[in-house]
């Protein structure tokens, strides 16, 4: 994770929005039209939830996260 935010302006400039969904918590980083979200899945289970603000589902597996560009 260090070095994405070291290659990656968006992870050092970007906007900042935290969030919580179904047991899922991550934050988006935006910056001029680019767009990330960071969704982290603490839990043992695979969790299923939908990209805030989108209508991209993705699979989280159990404790691990997902980087996704939109």
């Amino acid at each position: 994770m260090i070095a994405l935010r070291n290659e990656n302006k968006i992870f050092i400039d970007g906007d900042f929005e935290p969030f919580y969904i179904d047991d899922v918590f991550g934050f988006k980083r935006s910056l001029k039209d680019e767009i990330v979200f960071v969704l982290v899945n603490p839990t043992g289970e695979n969790r299923n939830t939908i990209v805030p603000g989108t209508n991209k589902e993705v699979v989280i597996a159990g404790m691990s996260y997902e980087i996704v560009q939109i």
